[in-house]
């Protein structure tokens, strides 16, 4: 029992009070069968135990270990104490005040906690404005109440005379003004510190989402405040939480917000259901953010519909900029019908593996997209070609200057449909000329048609995922077969001149002839992915470095055909001022340390490495690495105090010539950076590990800056 006593004391001063109420819990129901009898064996660890429920707002629970204390033990203080405290947090002054009145009659003066019960039942008597009996002068707790009484002026000699006759009791007279004035206490709103709550509260908007939620149970002040405080609960991500969440914790924090949460992300919530979309549609919070991904439990119409649905107000107040419905059973007719009523702000829009969306969702769009341009007076083009039809899709002849967009979508996410076709991509391209990001990734029905249909149409398209797709060779006139491929990616290239990004991945079509057109076109790219590319070489990795000045992130991983030479070449073309933070060289067998070497000379502004399964670099090289990383990072920072550069992520699992070693060097190099490996699971990251176990580390620091000002 004492080591369970006192490892809760100990849980108790870290703030895990979870913790410290188990382990009291386990003390008391040692020391007796019944809480009576272990209020009559150990009083002591009821009372903290009654402290550790309130902090967790279990105020009820907390009055049962008083009353068990009283009922064992009648004659002493710390019951009445301990419940008539719990009554004043809860803004309960008169049951207080009744327990202290009965509390002054039951407990000897020997009993330590006496004069507590009396200050605090005069400070309850003054606040419920009842005139109480005085005791002795000797049984007065505070003797500045003595001194109180004799600022008021002396009454006549007779009178004094006749009041000596009573010397047990005699009423307490009314302070003055003068008097309150001087016992009036400054006001503190957190702590030790009086702050504005202005500031107080963008101190807190500091905190993510599960440091908001462990200020809650830091005292029950601190709860009601961050509780009623809505304006801290307008950004609420639980992707991080996804299998925890329910529909009561959902609607407990939709409760919170209330009408301004702004941001709503529920990725992976499958547990999600119709109660919890209810609650949502309840708050009624105009969202410019709404994420529900991988929950078919949820009907289409409680999304968006005719009649209501968590949406409506945002479609209402026109604030919508993004909608993920990733993995939902979210159907035609609510898509449309969201798109085409936040025309102008919606942005962003990720409709990945929705089995239930058809190809046709686009057509009442484009309809109406195309007859509003008909009816435009000053469309000289449809006037000089009468004979053009409008159709939904397959007409090349058909120009984006035949109708004018009025919507606002940046970002398209289709990905994961394998039910659509190039109807549905031709009809995205036309409805959505303004578009810069379209994900295509797994729609195996889509071939190089729609590719160059977005690249005739999407004049500033920048990232571009074409995974997945179904190319095909052609037979070319001159020079043997084409593949499709390469026909798609010389359009695009040469009408997408601000093009960014290009992934494919897992294709044979992706050789060098396919690059060298891309990167010859297209020279401010900045994200390259051609994984599990077999027919890329050396060759391309030069051409690469050599074009691509502003390359940020490669992706060649799984590719056999590349070796020492071409990532050297690749590098070098680059140059030591390299833009490069992100490189995926994993599984490449023919690779060594010179690769390892080239990267320390070249390539020491990395941020993420992962050389995963590259079975020819060997500790030494990885050391090399790692120091001329860190030492090019010191040097770094004294000359532009930057850490923007610093190594976050560095993998090197499957790598059967790398020992502990050098997995050891490299963590003791770089102790905040994340470092996989088979043999250290662990991941090690102190700034994360810091900002979790002590969510109000720099509230006191603040506070003293604000309290200085």
């Amino acid at each position: 029992m004492e080591r369970d006593i006192e490892a809760g004391t100990l849980a108790l001063q870290t703030g895990d009070t979870t913790r410290a109420l188990a382990l009291f819990t386990k003390a008391i129901n040692a020391t007796g069968s019944t809480l009576v009898a272990a209020a009559a064996t150990a009083p002591h660890l009821l009372d903290v135990r009654a402290i550790i429920l309130l902090r967790l707002g279990r105020a009820d629970d907390a009055l049962v270990d008083a009353n068990a204390i009283v009922k064992a033990n009648p004659s002493i203080a710390m019951g009445y104490l301990r419940a008539a405290k719990i009554f004043v947090k809860r803004d309960m002054p008169e049951p207080a005040f009744k327990i202290l009145k009965l509390a002054l009659q039951k407990v000897p003066a020997q009993d330590l906690d006496k004069k507590k019960l009396e200050l605090l039942f005069i400070e309850l008597a003054e606040k419920l404005n009842i005139k109480v009996k005085r005791l002795k002068k000797e049984g007065i707790a505070n003797p500045s109440l003595a001194v109180t009484v004799s600022i008021i002026p002396k009454p006549p000699l007779s009178q004094i005379q006749s009041d000596q006759k009573d010397t047990q009791q005699q009423m307490l007279p009314i302070k003055s003004d003068q008097v309150v004035a001087t016992t009036v206490k400054q006001i503190r709103n957190f702590g030790p510190y009086s702050i504005p709550f202005e500031v107080i509260n963008l101190i807190f908007k500091f905190l993510t989402l599960p440091e908001l939620t462990k200020c809650l149970r830091l005292s029950s002040t601190i709860r009601a405040m961050l509780s009623n405080n809505k304006f801290l609960w307008s950004s609420i991500d639980l992707s991080r939480h996804a299998h925890k969440v329910t529909d009561t914790s959902v609607t407990s924090l939709m409760s919170r917000g209330r009408d301004k949460i702004t941001n709503l992300i529920l990725c992976n919530c499958h547990k999600i259901t119709k109660q919890g979309m209810r609650a949502i549609t309840t708050s009624r919070s105009a969202f410019s953010c709404f994420e529900i991904t991988q929950n078919r439990k949820i009907p289409a119409a409680l999304f968006y519909g005719s009649s209501g649905g968590a949406l409506r107000q945002s479609v209402l107040a026109q604030t919508l900029r993004r909608v993920n419905f990733s993995g939902t059973n979210i159907e035609d007719d609510v898509v449309a019908s969201l798109i085409d009523q936040s025309n102008k702000v919606l942005e962003e829009l990720v409709i990945a593996d929705c089995s239930s969306l058809s190809d046709s969702f686009l057509d009442r769009i484009l309809k109406r997209k195309l007859k509003q341009a008909g009816s435009v007076p000053s469309a000289v083009k449809r006037e000089e070609k009468p004979n053009i039809p409008i159709i939904l899709v397959d007409s090349k002849d058909t120009k984006k200057g035949d109708s004018e967009t009025g919507f606002a979508l940046k970002l398209l996410d289709i990905s994961g449909n394998v039910q659509f076709s190039n109807r549905l991509v031709k009809n995205a391209a036309r409805c959505f000329p303004g578009i810069e990001t379209l994900a295509l990734g797994g729609l195996e029905r889509v071939t190089h048609e729609a590719i160059e249909t977005v690249a005739t149409y999407c004049k500033h398209l920048m990232h571009m995922d074409a995974t997945g797709l179904s190319f095909n060779y052609l037979d070319a006139q001159n020079g043997g077969p084409q593949s499709t491929l390469l026909v798609a990616i010389i359009t695009l290239a040469k009408e997408c001149r601000q093009l960014k990004s290009v992934k494919i991945a897992a294709c044979k079509f992706v050789n060098d002839d396919a690059i060298n057109a891309l990167t010859a076109l297209c020279r401010d790219l900045e994200i390259l992915e051609f994984p599990k590319s077999a027919n890329i070489t050396n060759a391309s990795l030069a051409k690469i470095g050599a074009r691509c000045k502003n390359l940020t992130q490669l992706n060649v991983s799984s590719c056999p055909n590349l070796s020492d030479e071409g990532i050297i070449q690749l590098l070098m073309h680059q140059g030591a001022d390299n833009a490069l933070a992100n490189v995926d060289f994993s599984n490449l067998p023919r690779i060594t340390d010179s690769t390892m070497n080239a990267l320390g000379r070249y390539a020491c502004g990395l941020r993420e490495i992962n050389v995963t399964g590259c079975a020819g670099l060997t500790g030494s090289g990885v050391i090399n690495y790692a120091r001329a990383k860190k030492e090019w990072e010191k040097n770094e920072e004294v000359e532009t105090h930057a850490v923007e550069k610093r190594l976050e992520v560095f993998c090197m699992a499957k790598c059967g010539n790398v020992g502990n070693d050098a997995v050891n060097t490299v963590r003791a190099l770089f102790p905040r950076a994340r470092s996989h490996h088979p043999y250290h699971h662990q991941t090690l990251n102190l700034d994360i590990v810091v900002l979790v176990d002590k969510p109000l580390a720099f509230l006191g620091v603040a506070m003293q800056k604000v309290s200085a000002c």
